[in-house]
């Protein structure tokens, strides 16, 4: 079985119930081969290897914390954005910007 570790708690739970099936699964061969031979089976029949090849520590750090870190920087940069305009709306540069008598210039297309 393979597990994508890039959602480690999805992968975690997923190896938990991999473990549980595969478990299952070998104690029902060993009671069967008990009964067949009234001895004991010895070894258990299935041995689960599990191999995770993406993030095989499961650590959910490595994606989250990238993740945080460009969320803020979006935050903040539409915060200093946003008080920066506020600050130009109380101050009156903003008036004094649309009172000018410049009009906007006139497209070549228009001739």
């Amino acid at each position: 079985m393979l597990f994508d570790g890039s959602d480690s708690n999805t992968a975690s739970i997923g190896l938990a119930y991999a473990r549980s099936i595969v478990q299952s699964f070998a104690s029902e061969i060993r009671g069967k081969a008990l009964n067949r031979a009234g001895r004991s089976a010895g070894a258990a029949p299935m041995e689960p290897r599990l191999r995770i090849w993406y993030n095989s520590q499961l650590k959910s750090k490595n994606y989250i914390v990238p993740g945080l870190i460009a969320l803020i920087l979006m935050i903040i940069g539409a915060l200093l954005t946003s008080l920066t305009l506020a600050r130009e709306w109380e101050m009156g540069t903003m008036e004094q910007l649309l009172s000018t008598p410049c009009a906007p210039p006139k497209s070549r297309s228009a001739k």
